[in-house]
């Protein structure tokens, strides 16, 4: 009869698993592949993807690689740095197979049947990282809580990508591993994954983790019975894998793409911010911490998978889910096991669970959402070259160049697309963009011409930083008459250089500013996470005039945002200080001078406190209130006023802005009108100067200073 101390020693975990009635596991498992759904079905937004279905047809149509690239016209132009020309041809080809699956499926199903494929996979993932870790705790609950953890990572690649194929392929290979079964079937999969997708390389990651643990264990006399089978599986699906267009050169192309800017500038080749409270830095330090505090008992691979995988995630942002395949194996495997909880209270922390995590999905309508983002793309735009026969050479947005692509070609070649293929195409665009030619310099017609362009596809902002591209603005203004916006919508414009006959030109004044702000309520109503562009806007409205529309916009951003930004608050601050004053000027141009004071003493008081004394818009009230002073014969108060402008604007804006000008011209008027013309008269000179750098001779500012000094020359009995 056993003691009473061995029957304690029964795992908590089985006894917890045991007592737990089958149809609650039933449920709680339904429950959460449910969640996983939801999760995992939200509409298609990569924008990869229509060059991976293009591409998967092109292939297809002529059962040969899509090589040389007939979809863009700079992706054939010479290298930037050694090499480029290998990671081109990679970037072409490693995903030669997935595309093609991707298309069977698309042209079978539609974007529904694409959707289902992405959450199918997904679920299978995190399912596979629930049995693995079922299989090392024996316990459900927190099998099912290292599922729904792995899913919580899962959540930011639902993209109908070919590295979904390596999601899967290495959570398969990592269960074959650990139940070291059916290991036949490693070198089939490693040949078919290395068609699909080249990340078929942490596979070798893998492998190598489960062949040093029996290499270990070797080494201390501890030898399983397969390892032989294992090392075996596991030199066939190295050899296998390197049956592919790019052979074993992987490892080569990744570190040559840490000499490829456009990689570099790419988010998802960033570091993560580990440091950040969230599901990834749980998983992190997490099982770093098992690791740790049960290193007595760990087996050699937990601590090989950990270095091996962890350190890889920390290289980039899209790698973290790596981590999210092996930390909660690892955790599960070590972590004291909870004992039995009542039933009703697992169900309702499950369910609880669900409407948490999905609830706000379902608010913004993407769960079950089986269709692509088409708010997102220009179709209109493509409809429009689709009708009139377009064939200008065309320059687009990076982001829309895959769908352009799709719809448009044969009759349109894009200049850039996501699959980034030319350094020195993504150098010259990011320049294009900002109106700016190859050495930084403002106007963009060099570049234009160099590639003959006449036609720009575009929408008007980046989204992640909210700034309304330059190009749009300055090529549809009238400094640039060559330039016609031809079409606008919520999705994005199109300019033509000297449009043909049946195109007819739209009024620029009416047109763009009105597509510019639908294109931002349109992508802030699907996208609520990033509303900066509702900021651009009030900042362009800002430097066009407008303030009442600023002042709109940056309100409208404040109610959206979704975390701190105290420089959107300065804004909002300096708008308001802009618009009393504009408030107190036309007061004081009607004669009410009273009202005029009272809205400028109220507008220094909220730039000081809210911009800083020294602020330029502190400055710029000073001038006005100072002025009104003047106009109300306090010179003395007025003076003061229009010295600590002008030190405001030395100091913070530098002796040379022109600003700093007016400032001396405001000061050198009020001494003229003092009789001191000794004061006066190298004020308005140094302000002469200034307005001649800046603006030149003959602008109005520069001769409005010019003829003030030389009335007070007139005036001055010396003659200055």
């Amino acid at each position: 009869m056993p003691s009473r101390n061995a029957k304690r020693s029964v795992s908590v975990a089985l006894e917890t698993t045991a007592n737990t009635h089958p149809w609650v596991r039933r449920l709680l498992v339904t429950l959460s592949a449910l969640l996983l759904l939801s999760l995992f079905s939200g509409e298609i937004r990569d924008t990869d993807i229509w060059l991976h279905l293009k591409t998967g047809q092109h292939t297809i149509e002529t059962r040969a690689l899509t090589v040389p690239d007939p979809f863009s016209y700079t992706s054939d132009l010479g290298p930037r740095y050694a090499g480029e020309e290998i990671t081109r041809f990679f970037n072409l080809t490693h995903e030669w197979l997935a595309q093609i699956v991707m298309y069977q499926i698309y042209r079978g199903a539609g974007f529904p049947g694409l959707v289902a494929g992405r959450a199918a996979m997904l679920i299978a993932f995190c399912g596979l990282v629930g049995w693995m870790s079922f299989r090392r705790s024996g316990d459900f609950y927190i099998s099912l809580a290292a599922a729904l953890a792995a899913a919580g990572v899962a959540f930011h690649f639902q993209q109908s990508r070919p590295f979904l194929a390596t999601f899967v392929c290495l959570a398969v290979t990592m269960a074959i591993l650990e139940a070291r079964r059916r290991l036949w079937v490693l070198p089939p999969l490693f040949l078919v994954w290395a068609n699909l997708h080249a990340g078929f390389f942490t596979g070798w990651l893998l492998l190598g983790t489960y062949c040093g643990e029996a290499l270990i264990y070797r080494v201390r006399g501890k030898e399983r019975w397969n390892d032989r089978q294992l090392w075996l599986a596991a030199l066939a699906s190295f050899v296998a894998s390197g049956l592919n267009p790019n052979g074993f050169r992987v490892i080569r192309v990744l570190l040559l793409y840490r000499s490829s800017p456009i990689q570099m500038d790419n988010l998802e080749w960033q570091r993560p911010m580990f440091w950040e409270p969230g599901i990834y830095s749980f998983l992190l330090f997490g099982s770093l911490v098992v690791l740790i505090l049960f290193r007595g008992r760990t087996r050699p691979v937990d601590w090989l998978l950990f270095l091996g995988f962890a350190g890889m995630s920390l290289m980039a942002v899209r790698n973290v889910i790596f981590l999210a395949l092996v930390a909660p194996v690892v955790m599960a495997a070590y972590v004291p096991k909870p004992r039995a909880v009542p039933q009703a209270a697992a169900i309702a922390a499950a369910a609880g669970l669900l409407l948490y995590d999905v609830a706000p999905a379902w608010a913004s309508g993407n769960t079950f959402a089986f269709r692509a983002a088409e708010w997102q793309l220009p179709s209109g735009a493509a409809d429009f070259i689709r009708a009139h026969q377009l064939k200008h050479r065309m320059f687009n947005n990076y982001e829309n160049g895959g769908y352009l692509a799709w719809r448009l070609w044969p009759i349109q070649r894009d200049f850039i697309d996501p699959r980034g293929l030319s350094e020195e195409a993504y150098a010259d665009y990011r320049h294009m963009l900002l109106n700016t030619d190859a050495a930084g310099k403002k106007g963009a017609e060099k570049l234009l011409a160099k590639y003959g362009i006449r036609m720009i596809v575009v929408d008007g902002f980046d989204y992640l930083s909210g700034q309304a591209y330059p190009l749009v603005m300055e090529l549809a203004g009238s400094s640039q008459p060559d330039w016609k916006l031809v079409y606008a919508d919520a999705k994005g414009v199109i300019l033509m250089r000297q449009p043909p006959p049946d195109v007819q030109p739209l009024e620029t004044g009416t047109a763009l500013m009105p597509s510019l702000e639908a294109q931002c309520e349109l992508h802030i109503r699907h996208d609520r996470g990033r509303p900066h562009c509702a900021r651009g806007l009030a900042e362009l409205y800002s430097v066009l005039g407008d303030g009442t529309r600023a002042r709109q916009w940056i309100a409208f951003y404040l109610a959206h945002r979704t975390g701190p930004d105290p420089e959107a608050e300065r804004i909002d601050r300096s708008l308001e200080v802009t618009s009393l004053n504009d408030s107190a000027l036309s007061l004081e141009s009607s004669g009410d001078l009273a009202g005029a004071e009272g809205l400028l003493r109220r507008a220094l008081a909220i730039a000081e406190g809210a911009l800083g004394p020294d602020h330029p818009d502190t400055a710029g009230t000073l001038n006005n209130l100072a002025s009104l002073l003047e106009g109300k014969g306090d010179l003395t108060g007025a003076e003061a006023l229009y010295r600590r402008a002008l030190r405001i604007c030395e100091s913070r804006l530098g002796p040379d802005d022109p600003r700093t000008a007016r400032s001396l011209d405001n000061l050198a008027g009020l001494l003229g009108a003092r009789g001191d013309y000794a004061a006066a008269a190298p004020l308005y000179r140094r302000a002469l100067a200034i307005a001649e750098k800046a603006f030149g001779p003959d602008d109005a500012a520069t001769r409005e200073i010019r003829e003030n000094l030389q009335n007070l020359v007139k005036k001055s009995p010396k003659g200055f």
